[in-house]
Order: C-alpha cells, then structure tokens, then sequence
C-alpha cells in the first residue's frame, strides 16, 4: 500500500477530492499554519447553510489534499468556490503558489521531485525520466480515483504520450 492511500480511511471511496500542489516544500512553519488554517476552514465550510463532511492531509510537504463526502452534503460552486478562495488566501499568506499546473512532481530515486513542463519534456527525452518513474496525477477527483492512480508509473499517467515510441 502507498503512504498516501493510508489517508481518509473513514470517508467514502467516491467522496469529491481536489489535489492542490505547492511550488515548493513546505517547511514545518507552513505545516503548522495549514494545519491550524485548514482545520478552521473545515469547521466552518457549509453548502447552502448545511456543514461539508470534508477532510484534509498534506503529503510529502508539498501537496494539500481536500476530500468531501458527499453523501452528508453535496458542494456546488459557492462551497467549491470557498474552499479555493481559502487555498489561494494560504498560499498568499505562506507565499507559496498551490495553483501552478505548469509544474510536474514524480518520484524519483524515492524523492520527489518538482519540474516545470519543459524541463520535464526536456528530462523525458534525455532518459533521465523514463517509462519506471512515477507521476502525481493531479486530474483525479474521487477518493478512490486517488487511491488508484494519484501516483503512477509516466506511461500510465497524462505524460505517458511524452516518451519516444
């Protein structure tokens, strides 16, 4: 089993998840405030008056991770739209951007690693990252989507059309 399908055991496997990436690792600090942030947002966040039943967990000091059961109370695009606004209000006050999707993350050597996309293009092509490497699928947006394929090897991930045929 991977480290992060140890994470929301108690929420439903098709429970709404959102994977936002920091540019750069956090450092203890920044954990402390994304803990004491996100447990208040979460205490507080509500669709259409009803509380959201929703969770965190920051993995690899980089990934802020979001999941909703929705079961209990289904978010729409007010509830979606505040759960972003908070993300984005951290990253302004860490001053760490979550919302670059220019920036690859892989492991490699079983440390991850962040690329912007041409130099990962550029890393593909050398063979510096090849077909065993894994990728952070950041398009996965159950539960159990993210437990499945959250990390895969390039192949099977949106990069895989990257490699030489």
């Amino acid at each position: 089993m991977m480290e992060h399908q140890k994470h929301f055991a108690g929420m439903p496997a098709e429970s709404r998840l959102w994977t936002f990436m920091a540019d750069k690792v956090l450092k203890q600090e920044d954990l402390d405030v994304i803990h004491q942030r996100a447990k208040q947002f979460l205490m507080q966040w509500n669709a259409h008056g009803d509380a959201v039943q929703g969770e965190y967990a920051v993995l690899y000091n980089q990934f802020l991770v979001m999941v909703v059961d929705e079961k209990q109370t289904a978010v729409s695009g007010c509830s979606v739209d505040s759960m972003v606004r908070f993300v984005q209000e951290l990253g302004s006050e860490l001053q760490v951007d979550f919302t670059n999707r220019m920036l690859i993350a892989y492991l490699q050597h079983d440390r991850m690693e962040i690329r912007p996309l041409p130099q990962f293009k550029q890393q593909v092509r050398s063979g510096d990252i090849d077909a065993e490497t894994l990728v952070f699928n950041p398009s996965v947006v159950t539960l159990q989507e993210w437990r499945d394929n959250w990390l895969v090897h390039l192949p099977q991930s949106w990069a895989g059309s990257l490699l030489p045929n």
